[in-house]
């Protein structure tokens, strides 16, 4: 999906004036006029390449979980299929619970944050 297919369906950058990334044409971060309370989208090179949810969204996932999901909620429902990984940036009070949906482009993450969710991602790849 393009920026142009991006506005077409949400609307522009909700907040063109708020400082995304240092190069935006390269990759920018922005909530589209018409997208709900919370919903980030992410433009790398020109493509989408993940949807965010942070606060104070209340969208959940097709199996149900949203911001306030706990860790444990999320692995158990999901098992083995659920990668969990230190989180890059949060070190010990953070972790990635990676979840594939019907392999890729798609992939269900959930960046936690001691108890409970506090983003949702979509990561979007070409294949």
């Amino acid at each position: 999906m393009t920026v142009d297919q991006i506005t077409e369906a949400m609307g522009p950058d909700a907040e063109p004036d708020d400082v995304g990334s240092p190069d935006p044409s390269a990759c920018d971060i922005y909530r589209p006029e018409r997208a709900p309370d919370g919903l980030l989208v992410m433009v790398l090179d020109g493509k989408l390449s993940r949807v965010s949810i942070i606060p104070p969204s209340t969208l959940r996932t097709d199996g149900g979980f949203g911001l306030a999901s706990s860790p444990n909620e999320i692995k158990a429902a999901y098992g083995d299929a659920a990668v969990v990984t230190p989180h890059k940036y949060m070190g010990p009070v953070g972790e990635d619970i990676i979840v594939w949906n019907g392999g890729p482009p798609n992939v269900e993450s959930f960046r936690i944050r001691r108890r409970a969710a506090f983003a949702m991602r979509l990561m979007i790849r070409d294949v």
